[in-house]
């Protein structure tokens, strides 16, 4: 597993929960 991939999903997420 990439950290980076992983960090790229945990940033969509957080943006996805301001975004809503």
């Amino acid at each position: 597993h990439r950290k980076n991939g992983h960090r790229q999903d945990y940033t969509e997420v957080k943006i996805t929960g301001i975004k809503a």
